[in-house]
């Protein structure tokens, strides 16, 4: 029956094809999922719509120098290492 549902010329695999009746199967069951959830989402949607544009401008920037500040120190980290790196070969 899977066989059937792959055409010999449509370009898809079996392994696609059940690949995508899983996705749509997952999506499904997460939708039923919050299906239940509306009231929350309403009153979170009612929150969100009184907040000052000043703090949500404070937080992406906080955020922005989070990430900024992660970048540069996994840069520094590695640099380091490449060099410990190339130090432990010229001793060894």
């Amino acid at each position: 029956m899977v066989g059937e549902l792959a055409a010999p010329g449509s370009g898809r695999s079996v392994k696609t094809l059940i690949r995508y009746a899983l996705g749509v199967a997952l999506g499904l069951v997460v939708l039923l999922l919050l299906s239940g959830k509306r009231a929350e989402l309403a009153a979170a949607w009612h929150q969100l719509s009184t907040v000052s544009p000043g703090w949500v401008g404070a937080a992406i920037g906080a955020e922005a120098l989070s990430l900024l500040g992660f970048g540069w120190l996994q840069h520094r980290v590695l640099r380091l290492f490449q060099h410990l790196h190339k130090l432990i070969r010229l001793v060894l």
